[in-house]
């Protein structure tokens, strides 16, 4: 074991993180109590955010909203996955899941799911989920990338509304919002890249006649949609 640690203190620093890139998540858990260096490197921002732009993307397998696999595209190896239970919709960030979950017949819960660390952060609703038609959309401001954000709005049956919740102030704050056109994005047709986030959405007449299919956007860091 000795001089295993000595061969390690001989690589260049340099060397050592670029080898730690290629090290997946769950084993950069263990190494965090190796030495102070690595602890310090591993949780820096910018090995954290470079680390996740280099890391493989896989497949998550859903079964019955209770299960969860992750899927290695490379191996085709299947790993079992730690979540909550009853899952209805995702939302993919940065490694992270925003999950709506199904609490009873009615009420439904938030959740931001880490499925490698496998860390579950429960958030507290504005309102009451519960019979309270919405969309969410997750992402993060671009000046300070660590500041997570959830989007929720709601654009049917005449009521329109737009909160959004900080992780950093773990508060929801309503959005003034105001729309030359309505509009009805599609729930199953949702992405979050780059810290916004996208939909399929359609515009409509007044008479609710479809007029037009666009992608619809919301920027997280001007907190406008686009």
């Amino acid at each position: 074991m000795a001089s295993s640690n000595a061969s390690w203190s001989l690589l260049p620093f340099d060397l050592v993180e670029n080898i730690l890139y290629k090290v997946p998540v769950a084993s950069l858990v263990r190494f965090k109590s190796t030495c102070k260096q690595w602890c310090a490197l591993l949780n820096d921002k910018r090995f954290i955010y470079r680390h996740l732009e280099l890391s493989r993307e896989g497949f998550l397998r859903v079964h019955d909203h209770k299960l969860y696999q992750f899927i290695n595209l490379e191996t085709l190896a299947l790993s079992s996955l730690q979540g909550p239970s009853d899952i209805t919709s995702m939302i993919h960030c940065d490694g992270l899941l925003l999950s709506e979950c199904r609490f009873d017949s009615v009420d439904k819960k938030l959740a931001v799911w880490n499925p490698f660390l496998r860390q579950i952060k429960w958030i507290e609703p504005v309102n009451s989920i519960k019979g309270h038609y919405g969309f969410y959309g997750f992402g993060y401001d671009n000046v300070s990338r660590d500041n997570y954000k959830i989007l929720k709005f709601c654009n049917k049956l005449g009521y329109d509304s737009v909160e959004i919740y900080e992780f950093k102030t773990q508060l929801w704050r309503s959005v003034h919002y105001s729309h030359a056109y309505s509009w009805y994005a599609w729930f199953d047709e949702a992405v979050s890249m780059d810290g916004n986030m996208y939909w399929f959405a359609e515009r409509l007449n007044i008479d609710k006649s479809i007029t037009k299919f666009f992608i619809l956007c919301f920027d997280f860091s001007r907190e406008i949609f686009k």
